[in-house]
């Protein structure tokens, strides 16, 4: 009997442009806020003898509640984000209510509530995402990772608020758009019995963020008698300063760690190259308005096109993040030197957003791209990744700029290095995950057919020969 060829699911065109649309604005919002937050935890320490009480709960905040819809899947993905959304606009709201000039809230407790919002709202429309079919799912990933990095390519790199009712427009805009996603979708929830997400993530990334958090109060704390009462940045070598690479080293080995043991070389690379990609954000996303202009964002979209291109089509070709990594590398040798010789960066600060671009785009969408027979959907893989860039914002940052005016080559060179080590890391994995697809698509070999005998039926039949006509079967009794 022939069998009919299954055809492909059909896509639900409505629920994903609708998903596609509130990834675009919740990426662009990522980059807007929440890792501006895990910048300023990574420096405050270079610039301030002191730590606030929000700058030291603001990081582990975030971190928290990006984790957090792993634990509370059932409730769906687009409406977690639209709680986390719907909390940033009511603190937005409160100055524009009471007529304060100041555009961020000046409560301690007002400002975690945002952070949290923040975090909540980008884990949740990542879990949204890993819920959709894989075809769905690709068009939302392309959305979220596009608005991440077209930030810097907008305005909204000068952070989008107004200045009449300091409301945070993107977040709005967001929010409207996440809750769109949520109606037409019932929530993000999964339409049929699908297996758990991997919840390890959680208590993984909360430890990290509480040892980090733990051991630069402590570093501050242990040195702020020998420091002036103010700190540049650029200004002389910190003390106890080994103990920050320690830090920075030992949160790489386990997120990469976890990434492998979970899911291998895919979540090893993912994890790695999202956390190099961390400092960089400092100035990609430095929220500089001259960075914005007519060229730089077709030239991003160009390189988002060909980051899909080449994850969809020539993913066995290249490991286009390494690939990314290197570029990286080299355009932020380049920013540094400019920068720090107080010359214009505009053209440099351009080629590292292409950079990042690419790099983000292309790990994001690979680790995304998962197939559908995978264990688990990929929620927890980018989740992880996601808290490895801001972590790598937080603990690399302060290696990197508290190299002091002594060691200049540390600040310049130091980021390409760790690309260049990361690279080499990357080319491993993507060598380690080919030879593994292959032994999984390499059929078992049968063992050689014995030559048919036409003087033996049973070799013609695959039967036992029937007894010839006046012979008697012969056998055990």
């Amino acid at each position: 009997m022939a069998v009919e060829p299954q055809s492909r699911p059909a896509m639900p065109v409505g629920e994903t442009v609708a998903g596609a649309l509130a990834a675009l604005a919740v990426g662009a919002y990522f980059a807007t806020e929440p890792v501006r937050v895990a910048v300023y935890a990574g420096i405050e320490g270079l610039i301030s003898p002191e730590w606030t009480v929000t700058g030291l709960l603001a990081a582990p905040v975030l971190l928290l509640a990006l984790v957090a819809p792993l634990l509370l899947a059932r409730a769906g993905g687009w409406w977690l984000a639209a709680a986390g959304l719907t909390a940033l606009a009511v603190v937005d709201l409160v100055p524009a209510l009471t007529g304060e000039s100041d555009q961020l809230p000046r409560s301690t407790a007002m400002i975690l509530v945002a952070v949290s919002g923040g975090g909540l709202a980008v884990g949740g429309t990542l879990l949204a995402l890993a819920q959709l079919g894989r075809r769905s799912r690709q068009v939302v990933a392309v959305a979220f990772a596009a608005g991440v990095v077209l930030q810097p390519a907008t305005p909204l790199a000068d952070p989008g608020r107004s200045a009449d009712t300091a409301v945070d427009l993107v977040a709005w805009v967001a929010l409207l758009l996440v809750a769109g996603a949520a109606l037409l979708t019932g929530g993000g929830t999964f339409t049929v019995p699908g297996p758990p997400v991997r919840r390890g993530v959680v208590p993984l990334v909360v430890a990290v963020a509480a040892a980090a958090a733990a051991v630069r109060w402590w570093l501050v704390e242990r040195s702020s008698p020998r420091l002036p009462d103010e700190r540049d940045v650029l200004a002389a070598h910190p003390p106890d300063r080994p103990y920050q690479i320690g830090l920075a080293v030992l949160a790489a080995m386990v997120l990469v760690g976890y990434a492998w043991y979970a899911w291998r070389a895919t979540g090893a690379r993912w994890a790695l190259a999202a956390y190099v990609l961390g400092p960089a954000t400092l100035y990609v996303f430095g929220g500089r308005p001259d960075r914005a202009s007519a060229l730089l964002l077709p030239l991003v979209l160009a390189v988002v096109a060909v980051a899909v291109v080449v994850t969809r089509y020539a993913e066995r070709a290249l490991p286009w993040d390494a690939v990314a990594l290197l570029l990286l590398g080299g355009a932020y040798a380049l920013v540094a030197e400019v920068s720090f010789g107080r010359e214009d960066a505009t053209t440099a600060g351009h080629l590292l957003v292409l950079a990042f671009a690419l790099g983000w785009v292309a790990a994001f969408l690979r680790a995304a791209g998962r197939p559908d027979p995978a264990p688990e959907p990929p929620a927890g893989l980018l989740t992880l990744g996601v808290a490895a860039l801001l972590l790598g914002c937080q603990l690399v940052l302060p290696v990197l700029l508290g190299a002091g005016e002594d060691q200049p080559g540390v600040r310049t060179w130091g980021v390409p290095a760790l690309a260049a080590g990361a690279a080499l890391v990357v080319v491993l994995l993507f060598a380690v995950d080919l030879s593994t697809r292959d032994r999984r698509r390499t059929p078992p070999t049968d063992p050689a057919p014995v030559a048919a005998d036409p003087a033996d039926p049973a070799s013609v039949t695959g039967g036992p020969a029937e007894p010839a006509a006046g012979e008697r079967a012969t056998g055990p009794a």
